[in-house]
């Protein structure tokens, strides 16, 4: 079982222009609708405290959002920005659905949302990162002692037709 570090981290994102955007997320077939939801996202991320998860991969040094604190409109309002560019969109243009759905804690964003090591100062670890040896499966385990006996038994039973 792998659990990565959590970290309270403050997020720097504000005053990107679309340029910029557009360079980040080259390739990934957003409009410029989807780049001016994006910049108001950031602009609203900005200065905000979130629990991430500090993953390290091939490309470097990525947060994760662990948890959305439900009781931040500031948060709300960014992720329902952000959530204007989601590649199979449950809330476009529905703010309501997405508000209710908010304050009920049934909003799930069906995909990671990732910051930039750059757009990310860490404040505190909160769980340090837990690498162990996944629990045995069931297949794994030894049968209880009552189904190894019988096995044996109707191994040996087999064993003496000849």
């Amino acid at each position: 079982m792998n659990r990565p570090r959590v970290i309270r981290g403050l997020l720097h994102t504000g005053g990107k222009t679309i340029a910029e955007l557009k360079e980040r997320y080259k390739g990934q077939g957003l409009t410029y609708r989807d780049f001016e939801s994006l910049q108001r996202a950031f602009d609203l991320f900005d200065g905000q405290e979130l629990l991430l998860f500090r993953i390290e991969n091939r490309g470097g040094l990525e947060y994760h959002v662990s948890q959305w604190p439900k009781e931040n409109m500031k948060i709300m309002d960014a992720v329902y920005e952000a959530e204007q560019t989601h590649p199979q969109p449950q809330y476009k243009g529905d703010r309501q659905k997405f508000m209710l759905d908010w304050l009920q804690g049934k909003y799930s964003a069906g995909m990671a949302f990732a910051f930039q090591a750059g757009d990310v100062e860490e404040l505190e670890t909160v769980a340090e990162e837990i690498n162990e040896p996944d629990p045995p499966t069931m297949e794994d385990a030894a049968p209880p002692r009552w189904r190894q006996i019988r096995d044996k038994k109707r191994r040996r039973k087999g064993a003496r037709k000849p």
